[in-house]
């Protein structure tokens, strides 16, 4: 198909599952993502997860992520920006992506169902950072269907 027939498949798929059930079984996980509100991982004939993806993307991991792009004045070193992150209550974990000449692109953890991105905005402006860049990182339906089923490709 065509990118224009492939959308005209999605809404056409979209449309139909508003009044029946439609299985679509692929292993083309982009599809599914854009095509599909529920999905069933089946791993070595047993189901491995059934949910929404939104709910998949959440359960995988067992937290949440947001990246962050941050320009610190007084050059302070990524460790000493890491502690100041980690003090807020349910941020699990801190990794660098880079950092150049006081600009720090780094990655935050948190525990799901807690939105830690206003305390962050809040620390960059308690501090004197200036915040460039936030965003959620949603993890894909592929790395989620790598996770379930990867303990059999070692």
């Amino acid at each position: 198909l065509d990118p224009n027939q492939i959308v005209e498949i999605r809404g056409l798929i979209r449309e139909l599952g508003k009044a029946k059930t439609v299985v679509l079984s692929t292993h083309i996980l982009s599809e599914v993502q854009a095509t599909c509100t529920r999905v069933i991982i089946i791993n070595r004939g047993k189901i491995a997860a059934d949910g929404s993806i939104d709910d998949l993307q959440r359960g995988s991991t067992g937290g949440e992520k947001i990246e962050l792009e941050v320009e610190i004045p007084d050059g302070a070193s990524f460790d000493s920006v890491a502690v100041q992150v980690r003090a807020i209550p349910s941020v699990e974990h801190v990794t660098l992506g880079f950092e150049n000449n006081g600009m720090k692109k780094f990655s935050v953890d948190y525990r799901a169902g807690v939105d830690v991105r206003r305390e962050m905005f809040n620390l960059c402006v308690q501090k004197g950072w200036t915040l460039l860049e936030m965003h959620s990182v949603k993890t894909s339906l592929e790395d989620v269907f790598r996770q379930l089923t990867a303990e059999g490709l070692k």
